[in-house]
């Protein structure tokens, strides 16, 4: 009886490793299908320039994103203690 839980259970542990080994190969090829679809190679390529420092980008690349990332962490905190109040 003993073996034959040992059996199930390795069966069961060789079918999700099976399955977690099909689906690293495949969304391995399909990272690598994707990188090769990103590239067109009829246009020509040209280097890319540097963003400029103006104030409209300073605000937009920089100042936008950080407060964003305030906000957002700020509304998680008001979300979390919204629900100890409610537990309480």
């Amino acid at each position: 009886m003993g073996q034959l839980k040992n059996l199930v259970k390795s069966k069961l542990i060789m079918d999700l490793l099976k399955k977690k080994i099909v689906s690293g190969i495949t969304l391995l090829f399909a990272a690598i299908l994707y990188s090769y679809g990103q590239g067109p190679t009829h246009l020509p390529v040209k280097e890319p320039e540097p963003v400029s420092m103006t104030w409209q980008n300073i605000l937009f690349y920089i100042v936008l994103p950080i407060g964003l990332f305030i906000f957002y962490i700020w509304w998680l905190r008001q979300k979390r203690k919204g629900q100890e109040d409610e537990k309480r």
